[in-house]
């Protein structure tokens, strides 16, 4: 792998360069279909809802979302969003009678169009039949975007990147309809709302903390019907929302799909690799979000950072490495906001998983490109 070198690259500490995203600005080609509908082994570490607890004063005649919801999640939503989250389900509903639906429809795309059972009322992924519970479909004039994790698949400190879905004429974005029962629309429907609005639930502050936004739009099935359906796009006032231009770079993305995530509940270890997440996942042609595949491999970890840091200064051997690395990653930094404003008291028991680190592989790595 060729690398070009500037005439002069300024050694700099990491961390130093954190707090501002880079400014290399680069159009972002237009996208095709972003995920292929191979089927694969559900991902138990994906968007997990399996905490979610049910309210047992439901009506189901109501569709009331926020009822459904534990109190602990309906007091951290805003007056804005639960006035949302009520309206579109209103809307919701009112769109499954005039369809004459015998079903709630949820576009899902990425991990909850691969891991929805318990979205879809069923004990296991095994259950889930397609045709029946699901239907495959695309949605026009969106495509796949990114969202900061902080949690499952990175961290405050290095935050790693999902999947969002934005507004993009004549763009695509395959996925399924999930054909959530009518009789248990509000409990279901509460515990899909929990998963898109809690599962990366860390931050305070003014800006919503959910990474995303529930809206209806229409959906194609491939039997080329028409469902206007539930779909979760990226909520463009979060403060993950870190690419809303698309101007990111493949370099800078890729800094973000090399961090590391998880966490331990009693009900195991979730969260992983962000590279992980890419790599079995993304099937599309999309140039930037390939090539950044591609260079994620070569982040370096914590250890190799803190090496190069110290070292560059009165090291050849060390400053090489590094300049090689800040012109791989085109000057990555990460918004220092995501570390700021880290809610206290968290319950959530950190737990990233890494391999064990031969630092000086590493340096040998990127002196070898």
């Amino acid at each position: 792998m060729k690398v070009l070198r500037q005439p002069k690259v300024q050694v700099q500490k990491l961390e130093q360069a954190r707090e501002t995203l880079g400014t290399v600005s680069t159009p972002t080609p237009k996208k095709n279909d972003a995920f292929g509908v191979t089927t694969r082994k559900s991902n138990a570490l994906e968007g997990t809802s399996a905490s979610f607890v049910p309210s047992r004063s439901m009506s189901f005649e109501s569709w009331n979302v926020l009822n459904a919801m534990p109190a602990r999640d309906r007091d951290r939503l805003s007056p804005q969003e639960k006035d949302l989250i009520h309206s579109v389900v209103a809307e919701l509903k009112e769109s499954v009678e005039k369809q004459k639906l015998s079903y709630v429809p949820v576009f899902g795309y990425l991990s909850l169009r691969k891991d929805n059972h318990r979205e879809l009322g069923l004990a296991s992924q095994s259950d889930v039949v397609a045709g029946v519970h699901t239907q495959e479909a695309h949605l026009p004039d969106h495509d796949i975007g990114v969202v900061a994790s902080t949690i499952y698949r990175g961290t405050p400190t290095h935050p790693g990147v999902v999947a969002g879905l934005s507004a993009e004429q004549g763009a695509s974005t395959p996925g399924t309809i999930l054909k959530v029962p009518l009789h248990r629309a509000e409990e279901l429907l509460g515990i899909i709302f929990h998963r898109e609005y809690f599962a990366e639930d860390d931050l305070v502050g003014d800006k919503p903390q959910a990474m995303y936004k529930p809206v209806l739009r229409e959906v194609k099935t491939e039997d080329g019907q028409t469902v206007n359906a539930l779909v979760f796009i990226t909520n463009p006032d979060s403060a993950k929302d870190i690419n809303a231009e698309g101007k990111m770079t493949a370099g800078q993305l890729a800094w973000f799909m090399g961090a590391t995530g998880g966490f331990r509940s009693e009900k195991g270890q979730f969260g992983g690799l962000c590279f992980d997440y890419w790599n079995k996942s993304y099937f599309g042609t999309d140039k930037v979000i390939r090539e950044a595949i591609d260079l994620a491999k070569y982040v370096p970890s914590p250890e190799t950072i803190d090496w190069l840091s110290q070292n560059a200064p009165k090291d050849p051997r060390a400053m090489a490495a590094l300049n090689v690395v800040l012109e791989l990653f085109q000057g990555a930094a990460l918004p220092i906001d995501l570390k700021t404003r880290q809610r206290e008291n968290q319950s959530l028991e950190r737990n990233p998983v890494r391999k064990p680190v031969d630092v000086q592989a590493e340096v040998e790595r990127y002196l070898a490109l």
